[in-house]
């Protein structure tokens, strides 16, 4: 039996061997221009504090992150319809 076409990967899809093979090139690629650098491992001083958490249930994350992406495509609407 042959390869179903909705299988296939299409010719814009990496395989994950490829997409690792990337991953690999770049990480190298950073390590080399970092070679010689120094190492810094002190930080400055932080400008915020964050003292004011506040817990949230998941129900909560999740209904903020629905209605944000229901308003992203509020905003593409309008931006098509204005453009």
């Amino acid at each position: 039996m042959g390869v179903s076409e909705k299988n296939r990967l299409s010719k814009n899809c990496p395989t994950a061997q490829q997409f690792a093979d990337v991953f690999e090139s770049k990480v190298t690629a950073v390590r080399k221009a970092a070679a010689g650098g120094s190492v810094t491992t002190e930080l400055p001083p932080a400008t915020e504090m964050f003292d004011h958490f506040q817990p949230y249930m998941a129900n909560d994350v999740r209904a903020v992150i629905i209605w944000d992406r229901h308003l992203s495509r509020a905003r593409l609407i309008l931006y098509q319809l204005t453009s």
